[in-house]
């Protein structure tokens, strides 16, 4: 019931943001102990932090989805911020896997015939935090260890509706432009998600 709730409150924008591959990308920017999810726009102007951001989203191959994230610092002091990325299937129906994997340092999710890969890149730096959580607690605090300090409960793994959440480090310098970076690969089996994977990374001048 509760995951029913949490789709049917999903924005028009969220449902454009929809990739070819059925998975629902919400970026979100947390600063000073609170997050501001971009699920209402594609640009917000955080007017208490002086922070404007503006999510752009591209393609450069079939299987593939981009979206980057630019963070403008309109104050006159470095700021230091986290870039979190909300991914989860769009359809409550659908029986999913999903899960981290440290090794390949990336986000599954397995939706029998396809797997799907999501990663990320700010600043020279990959993913940091990585979790998976019930699809209900999406929209709510309880995705928190610590909202304050920005840290997410871990959970590694689960079947069901579920969202995968991870987040970029980085900071951006007074007057200047920060830019988080998330990609997702859909695959017929892992070994073609870590090859598109690999493939993206080097289309974006990571390796």
């Amino acid at each position: 019931m509760e995951a029913n709730i949490t789709l049917s409150n999903i924005t028009r924008t969220e449902r454009e943001n929809v990739v070819k591959n059925g998975l629902i990308a919400t970026p979100g920017i947390w600063i000073n102990g609170k997050i501001y999810w971009m699920r209402d726009s594609r640009e917000k102007f955080i007017s208490e932090e002086n922070i404007f951001v503006y999510v752009k989203e591209r393609s450069i191959h079939s299987k593939t989805k981009i979206h980057e994230v630019f963070i403008k610092n309109h104050g006159d002091y470095k700021r230091n911020i986290k870039v979190f990325f909300m991914h989860h299937y769009a359809e409550v129906t659908r029986e999913i896997l999903t899960f981290v994997s440290p090794v390949e340092k990336s986000i599954f999710h397995i939706m029998n015939p396809s797997v799907y890969l999501v990663n990320g890149y700010c600043q020279g730096k990959m993913m940091d935090q990585m979790t998976v959580q019930p699809l209900w607690k999406g929209n709510t605090e309880n995705i928190w260890q610590s909202l304050e300090n920005g840290i997410l409960q871990y959970q590694p793994m689960a079947k069901g509706m579920m969202v995968s959440i991870f987040s970029l480090e980085g900071n951006v310098e007074a007057h200047d432009t920060c830019k988080a970076t998330s990609w997702l690969v859909n695959g017929e089996n892992k070994r073609e998600a870590l090859h598109l994977n690999q493939a993206m990374k080097r289309a974006l001048q990571l390796m």
